[in-house]
């Protein structure tokens, strides 16, 4: 499965490297992989242009709580450790929801979250923080009419 997704991953880029015609791009492949890929180009065109449509839509992403806040707690910040990384950034459930990454824009349904905000620090419950909370009220103010309540993300998290 490994070596799959290496030739897709290929295939990919060649895509977003502009190379979208079959027969340009079926020569590349076959330069940098070999003769004995040609009986499956046909796939992997189909899914490395799936995948380059996913990654540029995902490239055009809204921006996310760990944006907004800067607190570094993504997948790829600063913090350098697994256990520091913010549990909205891993939520794949709720990837693309509200135009962000995993739970990026939904951060205050996904448990395990601390808030950016000012008022962290105060033992209040998680439910009147992010209730309070300015990114919240911007990402609402943005989505407007297509603003997701919280009782539809439960649903989406437990099935």
């Amino acid at each position: 499965m490994a070596i799959f997704k290496e030739i897709v991953t290929i295939g990919v880029y060649h895509i977003e490297n502009g190379t979208r015609n079959f027969s340009s791009w079926s020569k590349l492949m076959i330069d940098d992989l070999g003769p004995k890929i040609q009986p499956h180009l046909k796939d992997i065109m189909e899914w490395s242009v799936v995948l380059a449509h996913k990654n540029a839509a995902l490239s055009t992403l809204k921006r996310n709580c760990w944006d907004y806040y800067g607190c570094e707690r993504e997948a790829k910040g600063n913090s350098g450790k697994d256990s520091d990384v913010c549990p909205a950034c891993l939520e794949g459930k709720l990837n693309g929801i509200h135009g962000g990454r995993n739970g990026g824009r939904a951060c205050w349904i996904v448990k395990g979250t601390t808030c950016g905000s000012r008022i962290k620090r105060m033992f209040v419950p998680k439910f009147i923080i992010c209730e309070l909370c300015d990114f919240k009220k911007s990402v609402m103010d943005e989505e407007s009419k297509n603003f997701i309540v919280s009782d539809d993300f439960m649903k989406m998290l437990i099935h």
